[in-house]
């Protein structure tokens, strides 16, 4: 499936032997945004690449953090239609709590920040016990 998953750190492979499969590379959300912008597009088709740095970037924008989402949707679904059709498929490795109410947030550090600026509609699944990810297309609209 193209397209992006979310979810925590602590469930994948990368924390535990037995944990949700991800690609062993990880990329920082800033350079996976400057390489989708790369023309040729820099990914193979099919392959799973894993983001890290989100929850991060976003706690240290601060106030400014409506602004940062709004600009990485912006650049997120300006590719939309390459990450889909090169059948690329995006996990965003958050290290917080990922908490789904009206909308999916990300505890991080004390701190609430709402990933539905983002992601906006995302598809929730039980992977596990009390292990739960979440999906949207590349359109980013679940």
């Amino acid at each position: 499936m193209s397209g992006y998953t979310i979810l925590e750190h602590r469930i994948t492979n990368l924390a535990k032997q037995d944990g949700y499969k991800v690609s062993d590379n990880t990329i920082d959300i800033l350079d996976f945004i400057r390489e989708i912008k790369e023309d040729p597009f820099p990914f193979n088709f099919g392959v799973e690449v894993a983001v890290e740095g989100l929850d991060k970037l976003l706690f240290d924008a601060g106030k400014e953090v409506q602004k940062i989402a709004t600009t990485i949707r912006h650049e997120l679904t300006s590719k939309a239609g390459i990450i889909d059709s090169q059948k690329l498929t995006v996990c965003i490795i958050i290290l917080g709590k990922l908490k789904y109410g009206a909308y999916l947030t990300v505890e991080h550090a004390g701190k609430d920040i709402p990933l539905n600026l983002i992601f906006n509609t995302v598809n929730r699944f039980d992977v596990g016990t009390n292990d739960v990810i979440y999906t949207t297309n590349a359109n980013l609209s679940g």
